[in-house]
């Protein structure tokens, strides 16, 4: 079972200290609440996505194709967020993050024509996905981002359409393991060992073929 890195709580813990030494209200008052966000970085393409959080970098170094991290608390409220890529540019994404909610960010690259070169180029957008509520149980959620209109899985067996950027509650063919195929090839195979809420990204790598990554949430 896969969890946080020790380097996600290390984020986690200096996030919260920057913004709440930012935002803070005098002594005497109460904080303001908190929600947190998780960021996913399903852009293939070679090189690292820098990703800045309002006016604070995620991480300095960068994050390389398929790298996410655990939850990472905020304060409630608007916020900015900013992806930028060596090739692909820089794709941006404003969200609202309400009193004890989640929300994942989602980085991946979409085939746009060049206005000079009249080239496809891969530009770097930005999805701001808000989390459903925590339920009781074990609930897998599945979100295609790749530039493929439509992909047919077979999940768990059963065979399934999923258009890109929507989103299909699979708890119907999941209940606590996961095996996702494509073009006969497996994507995903993730057994949940605990409660939770499971998002799998699907997306397109370096190769062409289909990728994924799963992102638990066991809060």
């Amino acid at each position: 079972m896969k969890r946080s890195s020790p380097y996600s709580i290390v984020i986690h813990s200096l996030v919260c200290v920057f913004l709440l030494t930012l935002i803070l209200p005098g002594r005497g008052q109460q904080p303001p609440p908190q929600g947190a966000f998780r960021f996913a970085n399903a852009c293939s393409i070679p090189g690292k996505t820098l990703v800045t959080i309002d006016t604070g970098k995620l991480r300095p170094d960068g994050f390389g194709p398929g790298e996410n991290t655990g939850m990472i608390g905020i304060l409630s409220g608007a916020h900015h967020f900013t992806v930028v890529h060596p090739t692909a540019g820089k794709g941006e994404a404003n969200f609202m993050v309400q009193p004890d909610s989640f929300t994942t960010v989602v980085a991946f690259p979409k085939p746009a024509i060049d206005p000079t070169t009249k080239k496809t180029v891969q530009t770097l957008q930005v999805l701001a996905r808000p989390d459903p509520p925590r339920e009781k149980g074990k609930h897998f959620q599945i979100l295609s981002v790749s530039n493929r209109p439509t992909v047919d899985l077979s999940i768990n067996g059963q065979s399934v359409s999923l258009p890109s950027l929507r989103e299909l509650k699979a708890d119907e063919f999941v209940k606590g393991a996961l095996k996702i195929d494509y073009t006969g090839k497996p994507v995903v195979d993730f057994a949940a060992e605990e409660s939770g809420s499971f998002l799998v990204i699907l997306f397109d790598g370096p190769d062409g073929t289909l990728g994924g990554m799963v992102m638990p949430d066991y809060g």
